[in-house]
């Protein structure tokens, strides 16, 4: 046990020498974690030598910590782990990144960042006080809180006069998406994961794959699934919050990644595209940009490519009106594909929405128009195991997790945040393999985020 500890250490060690070498090498200084974000600070963080370092020290400090802590209150911070995220959302409703940017550094005391709201200061004292802790704002001196580079990523940009004035608007216009991601994972994703026991011991909620019979159903107290929740107009307040939560998900898996997952210069002159469930078409247009060859096809409900036309009109009308794009409305579970044998089925961020026999239901009609050549082609996380397997080429005498632990921990939060809300999951290989033979496919190579595969 002492060996490990020493081994995890010495990572940790090696890796801060390592990013220390990196920034003198690049003259940077690495990012103060007392500072506001600032995404040109950022800069040397996101070199790729730096960001390997970086998760490597990551990975073995959070084991570290695991390994050497009292086991009991280790586990009762995991058990308790949902009071900082109610707390979260508070931070975010009571705009309090806004008012302590507005403060400055010096910070504001409670009693200022509390004007203007029915909360108590001494209760809102409590709550940052518990989010310092994580660091996530600075408590600089008793009841004077002050933004850091975690809380500023709250701000939305706006002013508290304005917020104040009209909260339910505080996300529209605002340049920083990231807050609309927090307060839909903290609000209605919460409430629903609340639930996630009863689901899966209740017999018939446990065997069922249907996207209506979920913990989102318990908590939401409704019979409809998430997507014909989202249609009522009682619910427009989430739609709008959801659809800016995706795009600071897409900050992170942003449309470029779809680029850069496949040589799609290999493939023919005007070889077409089918984006299978491609929204308004945001992969398409960064694929058209970079592969003027390509003929795209964007396949999504009659209300959405409604919309698609206002996008592609800003953003590339001589596409449309080549006919190099095609927008086209389709049900990605109708039973028929209308297009035929294209070179290429794209399925981005589609099949973690839905369980198993649903993603068949997507997969079978693109197999039974797929030509010998047709590439099917899949963006989603690619999960590992947290244990090593036969088909791993690492260090078997590294003491991390073959997962990384902390560092690819997201992935498997959102494979809980899809089961929770819509009976769907993200895949291991393995999974993926298994899947995509059942439907016809054969996987020709997995990456991190892209599956290629051909038909059987």
């Amino acid at each position: 046990m002492a060996d490990s500890i020493l081994s995890l250490a010495d990572i940790v060690n090696r890796s801060a020498q390592t990013i220390d070498g990196l920034c003198r090498k690049h003259n940077a200084k690495f990012p103060d974690p007392n500072e506001p974000f600032d995404v040109h600070t950022e800069e040397i963080r996101n070199n790729a030598e730096v960001l390997a370092a970086a998760a490597t020290l990551t990975a073995a400090a959070e084991q570290l910590v695991a390994s050497v802590w009292l086991p009991g209150p280790t586990l009762i911070h995991s058990g308790l782990a949902f009071h900082v995220s109610a707390a979260l959302r508070v931070a975010i409703t009571c705009h309090v990144a806004e008012s302590l940017r507005e403060a400055g550094p010096q910070g504001a005391h409670v009693d200022r960042i509390c004007e203007g709201m029915v909360v108590r200061p001494q209760t809102l004292g409590r709550i940052l006080r518990l989010l310092s802790t994580k660091h996530i704002f600075r408590e600089v001196s008793p009841e004077v809180f002050a933004n850091n580079r975690l809380s500023s990523l709250l701000d939305t940009g706006k002013s508290v006069a304005e917020l104040l004035a009209n909260p339910n608007a505080k996300y529209e216009n605002s340049n920083n998406p990231l807050p609309a991601l927090f307060e839909h994972s903290t609000d209605e994703v919460m409430k629903t994961a609340s639930y996630l026991a009863e689901v899966i011991t209740d017999p018939a909620m446990a065997a069922s794959d249907e996207p209506d019979n979920v913990a989102f159903s318990i908590a939401m107290r409704t019979d409809k699934d998430w997507w014909k929740w989202a249609e009522s107009p009682e619910n427009s307040m989430y739609v709008q919050r959801f659809s800016l939560a995706m795009s600071a998900a897409k900050q992170v898996m942003p449309e470029q990644t779809t680029v850069e997952g496949f040589d799609w210069g290999s493939l023919p002159k005007d070889a077409t595209v089918v984006d299978v469930g491609g929204g308004v078409g945001a992969a398409s247009l960064a694929l058209a940009r970079a592969f003027p060859d390509l003929r795209l096809v964007v396949q999504d409900r009659t209300k959405t490519i409604e919309q698609a036309w206002g996008y592609w009109e800003k953003h590339m009308p001589e596409g449309i009106a080549s006919g190099r794009i095609t927008l086209e409305a389709h049900d990605f579970f109708d039973a028929v594909q209308p297009r035929g044998a294209a070179d290429v089925y794209l399925l981005r961020f589609i099949l973690h929405d839905w369980a198993d026999s649903y993603c068949l239901k997507i997969l079978d009609p693109l197999r039974k128009v797929a030509g010998p050549n047709t590439t099917l082609i899949i963006v989603d996380t690619v999960l590992p195991y947290a244990c090593r397997n036969s088909n791993d080429s690492d260090d078997e005498a590294t003491p991390l997790l073959a997962n990384l632990g902390a560092v690819n921990l997201q992935g498997y939060l959102v494979d809980m945040q899809m089961l929770t809300l819509l009976n769907g999951q993200e895949r291991t290989a393995e999974q993926f393999d298994r899947l995509l033979l059942q439907a016809g496919w054969r996987v020709e190579r997995f990456s991190k985020n892209h599956i290629v595969a051909k038909p059987v």
